[in-house]
């Protein structure tokens, strides 16, 4: 027969039991707890949508019932006013000059750019980057430099924009030093 201290000292299993139903009592607890909050939540959530959704919906409804076309509307005259106002410039007599100066240096530039032998498939043989790559890398183009940049921007198909972008600001600004020297006054 055991001593009556061996018989009032629990298990290590009588407690992990005891203690894992308290916390398993607790947490089906909170559980429910936080589940019956989130419904609450969740259904006046939905509540405040079905009543406030029709409402903002009919108030944006009414707005651009009532504005979008006066809005349209004020585009459309400045474009309209906006183009008549440009025609009206166009009819000035020194303004063809400049923008005969501006075409043509557009164009030549273009096809200057163009020119140089940069392509969708790469250097294009007999071109002058074909000549310049010969003469200047041999068989070793380095990678990062700027002959590398210009090719990988041609096979990539951004030439265009690139050529555009760099032909429109050099063309401007031979207009410009054309009007400042007096062509078109």
């Amino acid at each position: 027969m055991g001593s009556k201290l061996d018989m009032a000292i629990p298990s290590a299993e009588s407690i992990g039991n005891d203690i894992g139903g308290t916390l398993g009592y607790y947490l089906d607890a909170i559980i429910s707890w936080v589940s019956d909050k989130a419904s609450d939540a969740l259904e006046g959530v939905s509540k405040w949508a079905m009543e406030s959704i029709p409402q903002y919906a009919s108030a944006v409804g009414d707005w651009a019932t009532e504005n979008i076309p006066r809005y349209a509307s004020a585009v459309s005259n400045w474009v309209v006013s906006g183009f008549e106002t440009f025609g009206q410039w166009l009819g000035q007599p020194n303004v063809y000059p400049l923008l005969i100066a501006f075409a043509i240096s557009f164009t030549l530039i273009t096809m200057l750019l163009l020119c140089l032998g940069f392509g969708p498939a790469g250097i294009l043989p007999g071109s002058l980057a074909a000549a310049f790559q010969s003469w200047m890398y041999g068989g070793f183009t380095p990678a990062g430099g700027l002959f590398a940049t210009c090719t990988s921007i041609a096979m990539l198909g951004l030439v265009m924009p690139a050529v555009v972008g760099v032909a429109v600001v050099l063309a401007g600004l031979i207009t410009f030093v054309a009007w400042e020297c007096g062509l078109g006054r």
